[in-house]
């Protein structure tokens, strides 16, 4: 997990979308889909509920 990820994450959840994203981070659409692919399989959690136009947190419960 690097900070660039986490950036990443932070504007597609402000965004709710991976391409307004990519625009205000000034990459690439596939780029930042890969970043989010691998900081999702980093932590092993299902963080986005996404379909072909937004991506929205994922309502998770706290693990104890």
């Amino acid at each position: 997990m690097t900070l660039q990820q986490l950036k990443y994450f932070i504007e597609t959840v402000n965004c709710g979308s991976i391409n307004k994203a990519a625009e205000r981070l000034f990459i690439a659409q596939p780029s930042l889909s890969n970043a989010l692919r691998d900081l999702v399989s980093f932590t092993t959690i299902t963080a986005f509920l996404c379909d072909l136009n937004t991506a929205s947190l994922q309502n998770t419960e706290p693990i104890v």
